[in-house]
């Protein structure tokens, strides 16, 4: 399926025609799906080799985890490393924004004949099918593991979270057109209050959707930076420093959408529909704390390679903390007007 997969994504879709681009679309759609059930079903294989890893441990009289803690996934003193699905790197050419299907070029203009709406879609299809929700699971079991996801698939998956959290521009017009529609019939017709009961149940259905999505990724963010932390010297000294680095630039473009700082994140209208504000602007706290983490670890190791790693990291951390200050409240001069 995998290989069936990249080929068609390989294809230009300005040099095909629509029955061959109707093929591309649905098999990439039934992959999603079954990506989807391959996790469902990982996931319940999980809990019973997760149970009888603990029936076993107590037979041997020592502590075994239960299916239900998180460090029985095969992170900190966990006995038990779950296999890995292979049908998950799937996810890696279908949301990988580079493939031709999405984006090509023309060879003499820089101008796109590619189809970059139908890699959105896909992730729209994805949420729908609750495969966020299972991949969510999956990979938490699986942080600090050789089990996890490459760093290449987080790569595109981090993206796909990215480029999924609606537009505050747009979510907005919504809500205002709704409410304007609203009080304009509500004032015209006896009808009124119905109308505006449907207005409010669409923008507390949108509210949900929209904090759903975000939740979800924050939870992918979460489980990925998770799992960055807990790999050992020997795992880092293997990973390419830049891979980590393209990820780590990816999750703060994330956090700063989640946040709301770059403009992007979600209404207003959404605020207060549960614990989590999704423009909240302490989320930028968990990347920072990530970061700083990271660099900690990487300085404290025994591999000269990973310590200077770190120490580049320590500067990238410093400079940013630079950009962000704020500016100064007032200036104090002194001999101003002096010859």
């Amino acid at each position: 399926m995998i290989q069936i997969i990249s080929i068609l994504l390989e294809q230009q879709p300005m040099k095909i025609g629509q029955m061959e681009k109707d093929c591309v679309e649905k098999s990439v759609r039934c992959s999603l799906q079954i990506v989807k059930d391959d996790l469902e079903a990982r996931i319940k294989l999980d809990k019973v080799v997760l149970r009888e890893a603990s029936a076993n441990a107590r037979k041997m009289g020592t502590k075994g985890d239960s299916p239900s803690d998180e460090d029985s996934s095969g992170g900190r003193g966990a006995a038990v490393v779950l296999p890995p699905t292979t049908t998950l790197q799937a996810l890696g050419h279908i949301f990988n924004k580079k493939k031709v299907y999405y984006k090509s070029t023309r060879q003499w203009s820089n101008s796109t004949m590619g189809m970059p709406e139908v890699r959105s879609h896909m992730i729209s299809v994805f949420r729908r099918l609750r495969g966020f929700q299972a991949l969510l699971q999956y990979l938490d079991r699986r942080a600090g593991t050789s089990s996890f996801p490459a760093m290449e698939l987080c790569k595109d998956l981090i993206s796909a979270a990215w480029e999924s959290i609606p537009s505050g521009s747009s979510s907005s017009s919504s809500s205002n057109n709704n409410t304007g529609n609203s009080t304009q019939n509500g004032g015209t017709n006896h009808g009124g209050e119905n109308q505006d009961g449907e207005t409010n149940a669409s923008t507390h259905s949108q509210s949900s959707k929209y904090q759903a999505i975000h939740n979800e990724a924050r939870n992918l963010a979460e489980a990925i930076m998770k799992h960055i932390l807990l790999l050992d010297e020997i795992t880092l000294k293997k990973m390419d420093a830049e891979t980590i680095k393209q990820i780590r630039i990816k999750l703060y473009m994330l956090y700063n959408r989640l946040s709301g700082a770059d403009g992007g994140s979600s209404r207003s209208g959404s605020r207060g529909s549960s614990n989590t504000d999704p423009e909240d602007p302490n989320l930028l706290k968990e990347f920072f704390t990530f970061w700083r983490s990271l660099a900690l670890k990487l300085i404290t190791s025994q591999s000269l390679p990973l310590k200077l790693w770190g120490w580049d990291t320590i500067v990238d951390i410093i400079t940013e903390s630079e950009r962000l200050a704020p500016p100064p409240r007032a200036f104090l001069v002194k001999g101003a007007g002096t010859s």
